[in-house]
């Protein structure tokens, strides 16, 4: 008799619950008539995807409206928190804090318990230029920063297209045929390889990301805990408000999207990560940065691109397009595996290998094998400096010989190659200290113009891989340019004058 009756309690309850919902959507829809405010019509759109979520739960429940065992303690659990959280966030919203009062709900004790006047996230889906290109969810600190995100100058531009170029024989496609494939990749799982021969500096890749979120996950300052809690609850907290703000974000992606990000790989099954957590905890890029904070975006495909010490691609985030470039940093042969670096890849092999440990990776790449050589040669490569003052000061002393900084810059440049770091700033740096060297050698007649014009192109086309070099980099480039250039003409009037003075003496 006294488990019929606390049936009857609970079923009553959960009734409860559901007309709460039902009251919900009522103040949703007397919000969609009031067009006031656009803040009311975005709490309205939350109101009803978090009503419709809480449904959806309860219909898919078998345990739903059957209040016969233990489990359904834990759905009327979930179903609390987040209604209250749901109505702290109704109350605390100056658009709807003058709305009529909700029905009282009880509170559930839990170890961190939340100040009703904390900021919620704003969530978005950009870029909103109904354009048939990929959408965005966007999880933001504040409106501020979905502000800064749109009013980006360009913004939104479309996705990069594969289009053809001149370095690949004029064999460009569409974006419908990409030059790579995801694939199984031996003791790596899935990855990317190349369909066809990319050359370097070519496009291999541009793509939205499915999801951007802050990379440093946190809760409010307001947020208290009690006296017990140890470290690792705490940390789990915050894993389980993190997971709760994702749950929502995909639950407005395209199910095509949701199916994708849930089949990338979660290496944080096991340190209390929800799986939308773990998996971009697993698979993220740093995207851009908002009033001062760094995002992270997971992808559709780069974000199956695996690592390699000596990775052989360059890639920026495009604000413009809100899209991820990818380029080839050397020459890619059909049938190879395309790769990026996880980790700072001029560190010594036992940072690298601390480094990707939180990814589950064991790296055998070339580097990993043979690490003592290695990681002599990349030492020697992270003291690569501005050699530009050392330059201008060789340039401007004819009495130094032409090839004092021509053979040690080469030879730099060939022990990059051979570490397979053509893809760090590093070889883009060595390769313009080689085109100023060159520079002063064509002024002076020293050597022809033929292969400064070559290395010239290779340094614009893989600086550009990087990202755009801003105004004040553009400055730099050219006053540094003009400087060379000054020095080398002085070289060449003080080796004239030499020599016209030598003749001189001959002819006496």
């Amino acid at each position: 008799m006294a488990s019929v009756t606390k049936g009857k309690a609970r079923e009553g309850e959960k009734e409860a619950m559901v007309r709460e919902l039902e009251e919900f959507t009522i103040l949703a829809d007397e919000f969609k008539s009031d067009a006031a405010t656009r803040e009311k019509e975005a709490m309205m759109r939350k109101l009803q995807e978090f009503g419709i979520r809480l449904i959806d739960e309860f219909e898919s429940n078998p345990a739903t409206g059957k209040v016969v065992a233990m489990e359904n303690e834990v759905m009327v659990r979930k179903v609390e928190e987040l209604t209250m959280r749901l109505v702290n966030e109704f109350r605390s919203n100056p658009a709807t804090a003058s709305s009529r009062p909700t029905t009282g709900l009880r509170t559930v004790p839990v170890e961190a318990q939340h100040s009703t006047t904390q900021k919620a996230y704003v969530l978005t889906t950009q870029p909103q230029d109904g354009a048939h290109c990929q959408d965005v969810e966007c999880i933001l600190r504040s409106a501020a920063a979905k502000q800064e995100l749109i009013e980006y100058p360009m913004f939104p531009q479309p996705t990069a297209l594969l289009a053809s170029r001149e370095d690949d024989g004029g064999q460009g496609v569409g974006e419908a045929s990409p030059p790579y494939r995801i694939a199984p990749i031996p003791s790596k799982g899935l990855g990317m390889i190349a369909t066809r021969a990319i050359p370097q500096g070519s496009l291999v890749a541009g793509e939205r990301p499915l999801l951007i979120v802050p990379k440093m996950q946190r809760i409010p300052d307001s947020t208290k805990f009690t006296s017990n809690a140890t470290v690792r609850r705490r940390r789990l907290a915050i894993f389980n408000e993190v997971e709760k703000e994702f749950r929502v974000a995909f639950a407005r992606m395209d199910p095509a999207n949701q199916e994708a990000y849930m089949a990338l790989h979660n290496a944080h099954r096991d340190d209390g990560s929800g799986p939308l957590l773990g998996i971009m905890r697993t698979n993220a890029y740093r995207v851009c940065i908002l009033e001062g904070e760094p995002y992270s975006g997971v992808f559709k495909d780069l974000s199956r691109i695996n690592h390699s010490c000596s990775p052989n691609t360059i890639y920026h985030f495009d604000r413009a397009s809100l899209s991820m470039l990818f380029f080839a940093a050397r020459d890619i042969p059909a049938g190879a595996e395309i790769t990026s670096g996880y980790c700072d890849t001029l560190q010594p092999h036992a940072t690298r290998a601390q480094a990707l440990k939180p990814y589950g990776i064991r790296c055998t790449c070339a580097a990993c094998i043979n690490p003592t050589a290695s990681d002599a040669n990349r030492l020697r490569i992270s003291h690569v400096t501005d050699a530009v003052p050392a330059i201008i000061r060789w340039a401007g002393k004819p009495a130094l010989p032409d090839g004092l900084l021509l053979r040690p810059t080469l030879a730099m440049l060939e022990l990059i190659k051979t570490e397979g770091l053509e893809g760090d700033p590093v070889y883009v740096r060595v390769l313009y200290h080689i085109v100023l060297v060159l520079q002063v050698l064509a002024v002076t007649g020293c050597s022809d113009s033929s292969m400064l014009l070559l290395v010239t192109k290779q340094w614009a086309t893989l600086r550009g891989c990087f990202a755009k070099p801003d105004r004040e980099e553009q400055t730099k480039f050219m006053a540094e340019m003009e400087s060379v250039t000054t020095a080398a003409l002085a070289r060449s009037v003080v080796r004239e004058r030499a020599v016209e003075s030598n003749l001189q003496g001959n002819i006496q």
